[in-house]
C-alpha cells in the first residue's frame, strides 16, 4: 500500500509524467482541431492536452486521444487529433 501511494504521488508531478513519456517516445507533437476544422492548439504530451481540454472546453467525457492519433477512430469528444 505504501509503495502504491508513493507511485501515485510521483505520477501527479507533471515533470515526472513528461520524463516517463519521453522515455517511452510518446512526446510527438500533435494538433487539435474541431470537427469543423478549426485549429485549437498544438501539444507534445497527451496528458497536457487532456487537462487543457477538460479545463478550457469543459469536456467531462473520456477523450480517446491515442485511438484517434493511431487511426482507430475518426474523432473523440467532437475533436480531431493529428500528428504534425
Amino acid at each position: 500500500q505504501q509503495m502504491s501511494d508513493i507511485k501515485k504521488k510521483h505520477f501527479e508531478n507533471p515533470e515526472a509524467r513528461r520524463k516517463l513519456s519521453d522515455g517511452k517516445g510518446k512526446n510527438k507533437p500533435f494538433d487539435i482541431f474541431t470537427m469543423e476544422g478549426t485549429f485549437i492548439k498544438t501539444f507534445a504530451y497527451q496528458f497536457e492536452a487532456r487537462e487543457y481540454l477538460q479545463k478550457e472546453y469543459h469536456i467531462t467525457s473520456t477523450i480517446k486521444m491515442s485511438e484517434v492519433l493511431s487511426g482507430k477512430r475518426n474523432n473523440s469528444a467532437g475533436l480531431v487529433f493529428k500528428y504534425k
